[in-house]
């Protein structure tokens, strides 16, 4: 017996406009050791450097555990979560997402935005009210990239 699959009318278009997009240059090649990754993270959220006997105290993340993607998002998590961490207002996020994308990239990458990632999270803060600028900080510092020197 032969079986035949025969798929007429499955597809789909969607229309989501022209983008420009430029090449991104990230030629970055190292990781951040799990205390340089502390360090940065903590100065890119409070504005000013750790002390040492909370670096070391939050050390123990990261060497407790076997899994590194793990402890990268429990970090960053617990850092967005603490109430003295700067994390812009919802209000600043809504009122300019083109602003403050851009802003976070230089933040947290040292670089702007390609049209593609511009476009994907203009639209997400536009159009999902439930994405905060503390959700948006938590998919950024928890990307490869941010992971890297």
């Amino acid at each position: 017996m032969m079986l035949i699959f025969f798929m007429s009318g499955c597809h789909s278009k969607t229309d989501i406009g022209e983008i420009t997009v430029a090449g991104t240059r990230i030629n970055k090649k190292q990781y951040k050791t799990h205390e340089q990754f502390i360090q940065i993270a903590y100065i890119d959220l409070f504005n000013k450097t750790i002390e040492p006997q909370r670096l070391s105290s939050t050390k123990h993340i990261f060497d407790s555990q076997g899994d590194d993607d793990m402890s990268y998002k429990l970090f960053v998590r617990k850092l967005i979560n603490d109430a003295s961490a700067y994390i812009p207002a919802d209000s600043i996020v809504k009122s300019g997402p083109e602003k403050f994308t851009d802003q976070s990239y230089l933040r947290f990458f040292g670089r702007h935005p390609n049209g593609y990632e511009m476009k994907i999270l203009v639209d997400a803060t536009s159009k999902d009210k439930s994405i905060s600028a503390g959700k948006i900080y938590y998919i950024l510092m928890t990307t490869e990239e941010y992971r890297m020197f």
